[in-house]
């Protein structure tokens, strides 16, 4: 499988079908591989992947093509398919492999070539025509750019026209310097192009003359402007009369101070060089950095005086012990000449400018820290470790360590609490009841097990329903009992109320019977047995208890309270 491309195009788009089965989603990755074209100076990619939809047969990927705007050969490479790492339902065809030619559609040379160039096709570079040159990269020239003007030459290795032997350049032509020769104790400047005085000479009535006469006295120097002697900077006097004195040169002693912020004061100390005659005073301000002026200290400027003939003085500033742990903090000092004071009798040296640096004597958070806590520099305050939660005032375990099952921790009172909709039973969070309980039911939580809603009975864990299923008021002389959930007789009746005969009283005979029924004995409630249609009986006094084996049922009962209980024969 073969692509053909132009390198201007950009890039090239490759189709991939699908056959066999549609279904479903499926990717597979493609890669290059380097021919006589390359990744990346040929073509910007060298991998991907293709993806084709549910049903897709076809697709498209591409690849950027690099247009490197140099003649040359076409080149060519290789794209190969596989199975995507993600994709299991797909394989690779017999044409896995295509081959991707890019035709090159630069001109020769890269282009045209400038003026007065050419291309020499072997080398593929733009060469100058017969009698230019190229200089220093750029086009093609005369050398020089063409005849040089008067009293100039061509020079070879700068391609530009310079003077000759004992010309110079000056405003773009080439002159003798300062139009021929200077006049005695002068030589010509090139940058002016004036006769200028020799060093040592000063021109003075259009003639280099020695200044001064030849000499100026001590700490003076000769002035050309007006020819006359002037004390050197930082001397003060008349060189002609009393002479040329030094200057008051003040400064700081040391320029670096350190000083304990429970220390008071800081005492800085001046310096004063050169002259040291008379009284001389100097101002001093200070600029805050990190200290500031009140909080830290409490002087900002004022007045150092050197009495006559002195060289050293000390001014004090106030530093403001403030009872707080904090970083070491700085400020500067600066001298200068207080105002109405003669500069010409003091200036201030280069030691201008000092600076104070306080030094907290405080411990840290304002003393040690409780268990469990460490001192943040930063904000000066005690915190809790690592782990650790502040709580009553002291640094603690979240809720003293980690909390059980279903359980979290209230951070507000730092007690463990159990996760919504489970309750503490027997010291751990149980979900009420197993959430066994069914509708019409709930979970006593004392002792988390389900129970029937007021009024209902039933097994609360399968179902909760009305006592009897509200049948009882229906069976004359019975309630329901709630033990067994079925309807009982009433107290003095005895039978069965889902039978024909129902609940009847249970009162007792004083005689024999007829009708073909007969009994023995009688008392208050009977023992009689009955064996037919009409039942036979057989009692004895008082015992109270009887069974009948009659189509209306069967029957026990005992003790003469006259209480029975069914014997589930049938009639229930």
């Amino acid at each position: 499988m073969t692509y053909s491309v132009s390198e201007s195009a950009g890039t090239v788009s490759f189709q991939l079908s699908r056959t066999g089965g549609l279904f479903g989603s499926v990717t597979v990755s493609w890669s290059t591989h380097d021919g006589t074209a390359r990744y990346p100076s040929d073509f910007s990619r060298n991998s991907g992947v293709a993806t084709f939809g549910n049903g897709q047969s076809t697709t498209t990927f591409s690849i950027g093509v690099v247009n490197d705007q140099v003649y040359e050969s076409n080149e060519s490479f290789t794209v190969t398919l596989s199975v995507a790492v993600s994709s299991t339902n797909v394989v690779i065809g017999t044409r896995r492999e295509a081959t991707v030619t890019i035709t090159n559609d630069d001109a020769p040379c890269g282009g045209k070539c400038g003026p007065n160039a050419r291309c020499d096709l072997t080398t593929q570079t733009c060469i100058c025509n017969q009698g230019y040159r190229r200089f220093h990269g750029s086009t093609c020239q005369l050398p020089c750019g063409g005849p040089c003007g008067p009293n100039e030459r061509c020079d070879s290795v700068t391609n530009q026209c310079v003077c000759i032997e004992r010309y110079f350049k000056f405003r773009g032509s080439c002159v003798i310097p300062c139009g021929g020769p200077c006049g005695p104790n002068a030589q010509c400047d090139r940058v002016s192009n004036q006769c200028v005085c020799n060093t040592g000479y000063i021109r003075f009535q259009r003639a280099c003359t020695l200044p001064c006469g030849g000499k100026c006295p001590s700490n003076s120097v000769c002035s050309s402007s007006d020819n006359r002697c002037h004390c050197n900077h930082g001397f003060q006097g008349d060189p002609y009369h009393d002479g040329c004195h030094l200057r008051s040169v003040v400064e700081f002693g040391q320029l670096i101070y350190t000083v304990s912020e429970s220390a008071g004061t800081l005492s800085l100390q001046l310096r004063r060089t050169g002259g040291l005659f008379g009284s001389v005073t100097v101002s001093w301000s200070t600029q805050n950095g990190n200290a500031n002026y009140p909080s830290d200290f409490s002087d900002n400027s004022g007045v150092a005086t050197f009495g006559n003939g002195q060289s050293t003085t000390t001014f004090t500033i106030g530093i403001v012990n403030d009872q707080t742990y904090e970083s070491p903090e700085a400020f500067k000092v600066t001298l200068s000449v207080s105002q109405g004071s003669n500069t010409n009798i003091v200036v201030i040296g280069e030691r201008r400018v000092a600076t104070v640096t306080i030094i907290s004597d405080d411990p840290p958070c304002g003393g040690p820290c409780g268990l469990n806590a460490r001192c943040d520099v930063h904000s000066q305050k005690c915190v809790c470790i690592e782990g650790y939660t502040l709580y009553d005032g002291s640094c603690q375990l979240p809720c003293g360590g980690p909390c059980g099952q279903n359980a979290y921790c209230n951070q507000a009172t730092n007690q463990c609490v159990c996760n919504t909709g489970y309750f503490l039973y027997h010291g751990s969070c149980a979900l009420p009841c197993n959430g066994a309980c069914v509708y019409n039911a709930y979970c006593d939580k004392g002792s988390n097990t389900c129970k029937c809603n007021h009024g209902l009975v039933g097994d609360p864990t399968k179902k909760c329903g009305i006592p009897c299923d509200g049948r009882c008021g229906s069976f004359p002389h019975s309630h329901c009992d709630h033990s067994t959930n079925r309807c009982a007789c009433d107290t003095g009746y005895a039978g069965n109320p889902y039978g024909s005969v129902g609940c009847v009283c249970n009162g007792g005979h004083s005689g024999g019977g007829g009708g073909g029924d007969s009994y023995v004995g009688g008392s208050s409630g009977g023992s009689f047995h009955g064996g037919s249609t009409g039942g036979s009986y057989a009692g004895s006094s008082t015992g109270d208890s009887y069974t009948g084996s009659s189509s209306g049922g069967s029957f026990h009962g005992s003790s003469s309270g006259g209480g029975y209980q069914p014997a589930h024969v049938g009639d229930y």
